[in-house]
Order: structure tokens, then C-alpha cells, then sequence
């Protein structure tokens, strides 16, 4: 037979689900409460009377409410009363009977409910339990009452209840809710009071598998999730447990995971609590080791916080009110910043460019070398420094794998976390990219995630980098890896093809960016290798050729300057801003990388040009001239840097010479821009190199220069006033020698020691021809010559001479020095403000070194070992050049050891072979000069053997060398005059004979006098190093010559303080006793110190320097004891 099924008309659907056990509660409206008495009534509890305790726990509870969040309410005090009465009367009852418990009604309840699985009912009991705790523990006269209730909970049986309720099945929130508040309070009751005892009973107040459980629980319906009750309750033990409670609840790896897997379910209040209480309970407790935090930030850890994040960032708010949302990414990105940047929380650990292991270099080069056996391999001999080639071992491992995680192309908040992180951690960048690899492809095109990348690159290269690199205290005796100082400068997405493409793309967008991006580049490089020249300034070798190593794979990477070259010419005038970024970049190419600059020539003058006749055409008030001014600052930088550039010759559609129409702009320019400042600096180089203007007074004359060519309301310059200023500056620059002549005779002599610029005495010479111009240009001319003459007087020059010159120019107008004080003022406050803005900080720093004396160096000691004698052989020609082994070899002529001398002649014989058989462009000449050295060292007499080659010989070779190698160099055409007037060098009259051709004889190229004797200078400097040496200085006035340059009121400071530099050098080798016999040199610094026109400190190190090297014995038989007094 079979089954029989029943009948359903299809008009309702058959509920499977079990029915309810317990029936409907009916909603009974809540009591209010006026005495201790009736409360009592209303939480008495029988087993048959359930529904009327849930309707007194109603009661009691919106009772409860009102006391705790009605602050204001009139009848609280009477409430409070009330329920102290209540709490009191428990409290008398329980007294009396030790085994009872305390508010029994509840206990039982509760107890009850467990028994019939009533979880309405315990629900009921556990929520009303909670909230009674959380009121006593606002009311101070409650305290006591709290205890007692916590002690009765801690009992075992109500322990079982709490553990019971906890661990219920997931489905059922409401019960384990109320439990997890009960334990939250009792762990927070006054200040964590009961913290330790309810974690001592951890089995079941903090059994670990259920709180990760219950904090995975989230939210499923109206009302506190589970999990933000667990959150809670996880958070209070953080804040009130003791470092031992922490530590364990911390080892609970699940228990972790849980908190910040489930992150992103947090609400924004949650999550600013979370994270607090983790930075001030966990993170800021130095009880806690640092093992434990970093094991709770783990990475994972890292990836639940950036969900949350993420998820934020992804939500839209229903009712428009976004302040919840940017309270919740603020927490966030907060909580991220803070724990990746700051060490003492556990997770970041100091770092730099050196990686892990390289420690015991950086602190001491090869200690357990003996450095007297050791070859000098330079950074060849460091085993680890050349390792990181593509991957790159890190500290900060986690930081390492969060950082990959993150999507700075696509969140500027991510962005700004792992900028931070790499401001932090500044070894990360290197790995960074190196991790990344292929897969970050910057290939240029105009998309949203390409500017999100170039955006990201730009920030990457401006961050800082670490002070010493990352070492301690001071710089290391290594320089870091290049391999990794190229990541932190340049980093790998930015190779050479990829910016070279982004140059020549067509949308200007992206040629701005790479333009952008490569000018932070050269000026992080710029600082980078300043700090490398300060460590190698302190006596690490090796940061020099880190520097060298640093630039050619800078150069590797960067394009070339010709593209750079094309770049700028493709862009047209019109686009200002692309124009002057460009144009900056060239700028940083030759000042940073200048011999990367001169691989491409570069005609500057016709760029010049345009730009300062633009400039000329638009007025000062216009948006574009602030950009106009920049692009020709960046272009007069260039002209600077660049050998070719005549200022003094008009060019194009210029009316005046480069340097009159900038001292045009500089005189026109507002006082609020700072180019202004620049022009001025600009203009003061150009002066000084061609000693136009005198340079002893402590205010700058060009400032009076600028300040006389100033509008006012009475008078403004006119076309043919800087016509004639322009004749008269091509005059000084091409006869300077005559008008010198012509103020020694205006003074009275050449040893007047008055001050007085030159230009003076030019525009006194070519005024009367002025006769020719108009009226109205003539008198401007004498006004203009009027106001220089005061502003003149006024920066301190020799008031007699400038009152002599208006006796004999009658028809000079009278000019009040006290009106034209205050743009004198003004110009010189211009420069001193933008100088104090551009210097920051180190502004103070950098007036106090303008009066420390002079640099002087100590000549150099020979190396034990050489070798260089065999390096130049394992390398290619091209390289032994470049790094500098020739030029070691050379030097080993001049070896105090007849062995190295022998090798060294022996050598440089087997490399002459090597560069006439090599295909470089300019072995022919180089062939040439080894020859002749050769040759030279071959007729000596005596012998190689028995005597060295004098460094004065020696060094001139290795400097003839890199003029050969740069035929734009301007000794290049008199070097190699040199190296044709035959096959063998007269070293007894090198030097004689350079000091002869570079003051005696006309430059090369016009403005190059003093560049010329600065040179000889140098070389004279680097080649005294012997006694030797200070022989071939003294005969036929060499030495006096060189000393009688300082007194040339045209000689730059570079000349002045190298003709210094040679008198210490000379001192230093044991030359003193010849300089006061042969030369009187005391008396020449005397008369330095009468005159002023050398620092006191500098004197005084000069002067202590000669003293200490007297042979007094000699000096007074010479003088017949005169000069003992002077010598004491």
C-alpha cells in the first residue's frame, strides 16, 4: 500500500521549520520605580513567575538608563538613592549568610535559565548584569557594591554560566553578547581594579579558540555585532591587564588574526578605538618586548588594516554624510603612518642605504688588514659592494612585503603611506624596486594609472635621504653601494629608452612629467654627492670614487643631452611652462653632470638671446614675466657654465652686450622677484672673474652699480646711457692692463693702496667723448656717472679719488648720497633676503664660515704600495683614463723608492705602445706627451735611479693629460704649443714658464686671463710637495711674481686665494727659511694686514705656518738678527 500524502488545496505554501517551544511574551509597559522596597518586589525570582522578572529586568533596566545617560535629569540623585538602597540591602544579606551570594534573584535566574535553556531569559539576566555594572561604575559610592558583584560572578558557578553563554552556537547573538559586555565591565571596573583576577580564571573568562571564534563573528542583524563586543572586550584586557596578560593574550597568533582579518567590518568609531588602544596598551608599553609587538604587526596584520582602508575608500555613504567615512580612512592611514615610522613600536627598525652585514666595514675599513703589504683596489677590495645587483637583502621585512601590497599609481592614501614608509625606511626603496622589476612599466602613455606612476616617481625621488646614509654618528669609511644610491635617485622604472621616449613624445603632459621627474633627480643627485665630497673630505678615499661610480651610472640612465637639447628646441616659445622646465633641466645638467653637458655642444647665445629680448618685451606686471625671468636665469646659468660664452660681444637682435642687458633686467627687475637675487649673484661672478669692480669693501660695489641704474621719479636710464656703459665695459675687458695703469696713476702711484674700482677710471676716460650724443643723452649720462660716483663713496670706497675725479668732470651734476641711500638699501636687502630664503636654516651657519680662514691642505703622503704600476694594465685605455691610473702612474716618477721610479719610466714606456696601437681620438697628442716625459726623465741628470722626477713636472703631465682629452678646455692650444717646442721638458723652468705665459702673454680667448693663471696656480699647488719642488719656485722671480699677483686690484678671489694656497704649500715642505730671504714674505703679510684684503684668521694661519718652518739660525745670520723680533 503506498503512502499516503496530504491534501493541499495549492493556495499556501507547508512552514517545515519546528515550532517555537515557548510562547509569545506580551509586551508589558515598563514600571517606574520609587523606592528600594518595590525594586526588591519586582527582580524577586520563583521558577513559576519568569514572565514577571523579565518584566521588572524591563523595568529595571530603562532605571538604569536613565541614571546612566540622563546626566540632567531632576530625579537622579533620588535614583542613585535608590539604587544604593537596593545594592545596600543585597549587600546586608549577604553579609549574614557567608554562602550566600550576592543579588541572589539574579544569580538564581541566570541559573535557572540554564537549567531550562531559557535564552530569553538569560539573555535577559546577563544584559541587565552588564548594564547594573557599567552604572556602579560611574558612581563613585557604589565602588564597593561593584566588587562584591564581581566576586559573586567570579564564583565558579557563575563562571560556567559566562564561559556557557560565550561559547553558544554563532546563531545565537543575543546570548553571547550580553556576556561578552558583562566580562568587558568587569575587566574595566574602576580602572582594571579586577583585571588580573578575571584573567586568572582564563579557562573561562579568555579561553582563546572562542574569543578568535566570537571576533570573527560580525555583524548579522540590527544591534552590536558579536564582534564588536568581542573587540571590546580584547581591547579591555590591552588597556587593564599587566604586561604578563598582555604578553600572553599576544602569543594567541588566532586570536590576532582574527582582530585584523575582520578590520574592514569595523565601523569608523570601532576602528579609531581599536587603534588607540593598540598604540597606548600594546605598542607604547615598553613592558612588552619587542619580539611580541613586531609579532603582532605582522604583515598580515598590515594587509587586514589596509583592507579596512580599501574598503572605506570603496564605500559611499546612503545619506551623503561622508565625515564618517573620513573618520574612518583618517584612522586608518594614521595607524598605518605611525607604526611603519616609528621605531620604539616595535615593527620599524633604523635602516639606510648600507644593507644588513655590511656593518663591520662601514665602522672600519679592513681592520685586520696590514695596509702596508695590501694592494689599493678601492672599492674592488670591499667583498659585499658590489653584490646588490638586482636584489638587495632588507631589516625591515615585513615593511618589505606591506609595501608591495600597496597601490600607489591608484590611492593617493596609499601613495602617502608608502612615501612614508620610504621616508622611514629609506632601505625599502631600493628593494622596492628591485621587487617590482618588469612589472612596473612606465612606458609613456596618457592614461589615468601612467600619471598615477609619474605622480608616485616624483615623490619617490624627493624623499630625503638618511643622514651619514645610515650610519650611526658619522660618515662610514665606505660609500653605500651604487647599486642601491641609484634606486633612491633615479629608480629603475626610469631608464634611459623610457625617458628618452617620454622626451620626444607629442602630448606635452607627459614631456613635462619626465622633464619634471629628472630635475628632482640631478638636484637629489646634486646633494647626494655634496655629502659624498664632505666624507671624503674627512679622509675616506673611497667616497671619491663612489662618487665617480655614481655619476656613470646616473649618466647610464638619464638621457643624453642631446635629446634633452632637442627636447628644448621643439617646444615652442608660447609654452612658457614647458619652456622653463626644460630649460632648468639643462641648467642642472651642466652644473651637476657637466661633463655628461659638454658631449653635445650647445649654442647658448642664440637660446640667450631669444630669451632676453622676450623678456625685454613683456612688462613686469604680466602672469608670464616671473616664468620669462626663470627661463633666463636657467639659461645665464648656462651661459656661465658654458666655455664658448662672450658677454661682452652684442649677439642677434640684442641692442647691448649678455651682460649689460642683464644688468639691464637686474636693475628693472621688482624687488619682489626673487630672480632678481640670482641676476645679481650672476652678474657678481661675471664682475669678479674679469675684475671689473674692486672687491675689497665689505658691501659689493655692483649693488651701487645696480642701484645707480635704478628708475626714480626724476630721472630713468635711457638706451644710450647703457650704450655707453656697454663700449666701456668691452674697453676694460679687452685692455684691463692700461685702465689698471691709468688708476695707479690717478692715485699716485702703484703702491697707494687706495680703494677704487677700475670702471671708474674707463667711464672717466670716454665721458668727454659722449660731446657727440644729444642733450638729453649726454645729461643722463653725467647723472648716471653722478649717481655711481656717490653710491659709490657709499659702499666704502676712497672718498678722495671719487672727489678728485668730480673736481676734474665740472659739468657732473650734484647728486645727495641721502636719497639714493635708500635704494642702495633696498638692493642690498633684496640679495640678503633671497639669500636667507634659498640658504634656510643653514644661513646662520654660512656666515660664520665667510670668517673662517682659508682651506689650506698639507701636501700629500706617498703610499706604501703602488698599484697603480699594474692596474693601468688590466683595464681598457679609455677606462685607465677616465678613473685616474695614468695618472697615479705618472706620479710614481716622483717616488721617494729608485724601484718605483724604475717601474714607473718602464711602464710608461709599455703604455705607449698600448695607446698608439688603441683607436681613441686623441691618442696622438697623448702619445705625444708620454714621450716627451719619457724623454725628459731619460736625460736627467742624475739619473731616474739616483734621483726622482720633481712633482712640479710630474703633476703638470697627469693636468697636460686631461687638457688633451678636452680640446674645448681653454689651455688647450697653449699645452700643446708646449708639447711642440721639442722632445725633452727644461723642469728647471716649467714653472717659471707657465707663470711667464699665462700673466705676460694675451689669453687664448678673451676673457680667460685669469682662468689661465688660476690654472697655473693650481697645478703649482698639487706639484709642491718636496723641497724639490720649492727650488724650482724660487729662481728668476718666479715666487715674487706669483705673490705680486694679489696686489692686482682685477684679480679674482680664486686667483687671490690661490696665490695664499702656493705660499702655505711652500711653508709646508720646508720652504719657509727660503721665503723670508728669497721673497720677504713677512713683510708681504704685513702689508696683506695693513691693507685688509685678507681675512685675520687666514693671516694668522699663514703667518704661524711660515714661523714654525724658520731656520731661525739662518734667518739671523741673514739679517743680522733684524728679522728674530718678526720671527718670534
Amino acid at each position: 500500500m503506498s503512502k499516503r500524502f496530504a491534501e493541499s488545496d495549492g493556495s499556501e505554501v507547508r512552514d517545515n521549520k519546528r515550532p517555537k517551544t515557548q510562547p509569545p511574551v506580551a509586551v508589558i509597559p515598563a514600571t517606574d520605580i520609587f523606592s528600594a522596597r518595590q525594586l526588591q518586589e519586582l527582580l524577586s525570582f520563583s521558577q513559576d513567575g519568569v514572565q514577571d522578572l523579565r518584566n521588572g529586568i524591563q523595568s529595571f533596566k530603562q532605571f538604569l538608563e536613565l541614571i546612566l545617560y540622563e546626566k540632567d535629569e531632576p530625579n537622579r540623585p533620588a535614583k542613585i538613592n535608590i539604587l544604593n538602597d537596593y545594592l545596600d540591602a543585597a549587600k546586608l544579606k549577604a553579609a549574614r549568610d557567608k554562602d550566600a551570594e550576592y543579588l541572589p534573584d539574579f544569580m538564581q535566574a541566570w541559573g535557572f535559565a540554564n537549567q531550562t535553556n531559557n535564552d530569553y531569559l538569560a539573555s535577559s539576566v546577563s544584559s541587565i548584569l552588564a548594564l547594573l555594572l557599567k552604572t556602579i561604575a560611574t558612581l563613585l559610592e557604589s565602588r564597593d557594591y561593584g566588587i562584591l558583584l564581581i566576586k559573586t560572578l567570579s564564583n565558579h558557578a557563575q563562571l560556567k554560566l559566562i564561559s556557557r553563554s560565550v561559547s553558544a552556537p554563532k546563531h545565537k547573538e543575543h546570548v553571547i553578547s550580553p556576556s561578552l559586555r558583562i566580562l568587558t565591565e568587569m575587566v574595566s571596573f574602576d580602572g582594571g581594579l579586577m583585571a588580573k583576577q578575571v584573567y586568572s580564571k582564563r579557562d573561562f573568562t579568555f579561553e582563546s579558540k572562542i574569543v578568535a571564534r566570537n571576533l570573527c563573528l560580525v555583524k548579522s542583524g540590527s544591534g552590536p555585532s558579536v564582534r564588536s563586543n568581542a573587540v571590546r572586550y580584547l581591547l579591555a584586557n590591552f588597556k587593564y591587564q599587566g604586561e604578563g596578560a598582555k604578553i600572553d593574550i599576544l602569543k594567541n597568533g588566532h586570536i590576532i588574526k582574527a582582530l585584523f582579518d575582520h578590520l574592514k567590518d569595523d565601523s569608523a568609531d570601532a576602528l579609531q578605538e581599536t587603534f588607540k588602544t593598540l598604540e597606548t596598551g600594546i605598542l607604547r608599553d615598553e613592558t612588552i618586548p619587542r619580539a611580541t609587538k613586531t609579532q603582532t604587526i605582522s604583515e598580515r596584520s598590515l594587509a587586514g588594516v589596509l583592507a579596512a582602508l580599501r574598503t572605506f575608500a570603496a564605500t559611499e555613504s546612503p545619506t551623503g554624510d561622508d565625515s564618517t567615512l573620513i573618520r574612518g580612512k583618517s584612522a586608518t592611514i594614521s595607524f598605518l603612518k605611525l607604526i611603519s615610522t616609528t621605531p620604539s613600536l616595535g615593527l620599524l627598525r633604523l635602516s639606510g642605504w648600507y644593507p644588513p652585514g655590511s656593518e663591520r666595514h662601514t665602522r672600519d675599513q679592513n681592520d685586520d688588514v696590514n695596509t702596508d703589504l695590501a694592494l689599493d683596489l678601492g672599492l674592488d677590495s670591499v667583498d659585499w659592494y658590489n653584490k646588490f645587483q638586482g636584489q638587495v637583502t632588507v631589516r625591515n621585512t615585513i615593511l618589505s612585503g606591506f609595501s608591495q601590497t600597496l597601490k600607489p599609481y591608484a590611492s593617493e592614501e596609499e601613495r602617502d603611506i608608502l612615501l612614508s614608509i620610504f621616508t622611514a625606511a629609506p632601505e625599502i626603496i631600493a628593494d622596492y624596486y628591485f621587487a617590482k622589476g618588469e612589472k612596473f612599466s612606465f612606458e609613456p602613455k596618457l592614461t589615468n594609472t601612467w600619471i598615477g606612476y609619474a605622480s608616485f616617481l616624483f615623490s619617490s625621488v624627493q624623499v630625503p635621504f638618511p643622514k651619514y646614509f645610515g650610519a650611526q654618528d658619522h660618515y662610514a669609511s665606505c660609500p653605500p653601494p651604487v647599486s642601491i644610491a641609484i634606486e633612491n635617485i633615479l629608480p629603475l622604472p626610469l631608464t634611459q629608452r623610457i625617458l628618452t621616449k617620454s622626451l620626444n613624445q607629442s602630448s606635452d603632459l607627459i614631456t613635462l612629467f619626465a622633464v619634471r621627474i629628472l630635475v628632482v633627480a640631478f638636484q637629489k643627485l646634486q646633494q647626494v654627492l655634496q655629502a659624498f665630497n664632505v666624507a671624503a673630505a674627512e679622509g675616506n678615499p673611497l667616497w671619491k670614487e663612489g662618487s665617480i661610480r655614481l655619476i656613470a651610472e646616473f649618466c647610464q640612465r638619464c638621457p643624453h643631452v642631446k635629446d634633452v637639447i632637442a627636447a628644448f628646441r621643439k617646444v615652442s616659445d608660447d609654452n612658457i611652462l614647458q619652456k622653463e622646465a626644460i630649460s632648468r633641466l639643462l641648467r642642472m645638467y651642466y652644473q651637476v653632470t657637466p661633463q655628461a653637458a659638454l658631449e653635445e655642444k650647445f649654442d647658448v647665445s642664440q637660446a640667450l638671446t631669444v630669451a632676453m629680448s622676450r623678456v625685454e618685451t613683456v612688462t613686469s606686471d604680466s602672469e608670464n614675466y616671473a616664468f620669462r625671468l626663470l627661463e633666463l636665469q636657467h639659461l645665464l646659468v648656462i651661459a656661465q657654465c658654458s666655455a664658448g660664452m662672450r658677454w661682452w660681444h652684442k649677439q642677434g637682435s640684442l641692442k647691448f652686450s649678455p651682460f649689460t642687458t642683464l644688468l639691464r633686467l637686474s636693475a628693472q627687475t621688482p624687488v619682489d622677484q626673487s630672480t632678481g637675487s640670482e641676476f645679481i649673484n650672476l652678474l657678481q661672478s661675471v664682475i669678479d672673474e674679469h675684475g671689473i669692480l674692486q672687491q675689497q669693501t665689505k658691501q659689493p660695489p655692483v649693488n651701487a652699480l645696480i642701484a645707480s641704474l635704478a628708475d626714480d621719479e626724476a630721472w630713468k636710464p635711457s638706451d644710450a646711457l647703457y650704450t655707453f656703459i656697454d663700449e666701456c665695459l668691452g674697453r676694460l675687458v679687452r685692455k684691463p692692463i692700461k685702465y689698471l695703469d691709468d688708476l695707479d696713476e690717478l692715485a699716485g702711484g702703484s703702491d697707494h693702496g687706495k680703494i677704487l674700482s677700475v670702471l671708474v677710471t674707463v667711464c672717466l676716460e670716454q665721458i668727454p667723448f659722449t660731446s657727440n650724443l644729444a642733450a638729453s643723452d649726454r645729461s643722463n649720462v653725467l647723472m648716471w656717472f653722478s649717481r655711481f660716483l656717490e653710491l659709490l663713496k657709499l659702499t666704502g670706497e676712497d672718498v678722495e679719488l671719487l672727489q678728485l675725479i668730480r673736481q676734474r668732470m665740472s659739468d657732473l651734476p650734484v647728486v645727495s648720497s641721502i636719497e639714493l641711500e635708500p635704494t642702495l638699501r633696498s638692493v642690498a636687502s633684496r640679495r640678503q633676503s633671497e639669500d636667507d630664503k634659498t640658504a634656510g636654516p643653514a644661513a646662520s651657519s654660512d656666515k660664520k664660515s665667510l670668517r673662517q680662514p682659508l682651506a689650506f691642505s698639507e701636501p700629500p703622503v706617498e703610499k706604501h704600495n703602488h698599484p697603480e704600476l699594474s692596474r693601468w694594465q688590466q683595464k681598457e685605455l679609455e677606462e685607465s683614463l677616465e678613473n685616474g691610473d695614468i695618472d697615479s702612474l705618472i706620479l710614481c716618477l716622483s717616488s721617494k723608492d729608485s724601484s718605483v721610479r724604475l717601474q714607473a719610466h718602464a711602464a710608461i714606456r709599455k703604455l705607449m705602445a698600448k695607446v698608439k696601437e688603441s683607436t681613441n681620438d686623441d691618442k696622438d697628442q697623448i702619445y705625444l706627451l708620454l714621450g716627451e716625459l719619457s724623454e725628459t726623465v731619460s736625460e736627467m741628470s742624475p739619473p731616474i735611479a739616483q734621483q726622482s722626477l720633481p712633482y712640479i713636472a710630474s703633476v703638470f703631465a697627469t693636468q697636460a693629460l686631461s687638457i688633451l682629452q678636452d680640446p674645448s678646455h681653454f689651455m688647450y692650444p697653449k699645452v700643446n704649443k708646449y708639447l711642440n717646442k721639442g722632445p725633452i721638458w727644461n723642469v728647471g723652468k716649467l714653472a717659471n714658464y707657465w707663470v711667464d705665459k699665462s700673466v705676460l702673454e694675451t689669453p687664448e680667448e678673451d676673457d680667460k686671463h685669469w682662468a689661465e693663471i688660476e690654472f697655473v696656480l693650481e697645478f703649482i699647488i698639487l706639484g709642491t710637495r718636496t723641497l724639490q719642488d720649492v727650488h724650482l719656485l724660487l729662481p728668476r722671480n718666479c715666487m715674487e711674481k706669483i705673490l705680486d699677483l694679489f696686489a692686482s686690484p682685477s684679480a679674482p678671489k680664486g686667483v687671490k686665494d690661490a696665490v695664499l694656497k702656493v705660499a702655505y704649500r711652500v711653508a709646508a715642505v720646508g720652504g719657509a727659511t727660503s721665503l723670508v730671504t728669497r721673497t720677504g714674505v713677512l713683510a708681504w703679510l704685513d702689508m696683506r694686514s695693513k691693507v685688509g684684503d685678507v681675512d685675520a684668521a687666514t693671516l694668522e694661519v699663514l703667518r704661524r705656518k711660515v714661523n714654525d718652518g724658520l731656520d731661525e739660525t739662518r734667518v739671523k745670520t741673514w739679517s743680522k738678527g733684524a728679522m728674530m723680533a718678526v720671527a718670534a
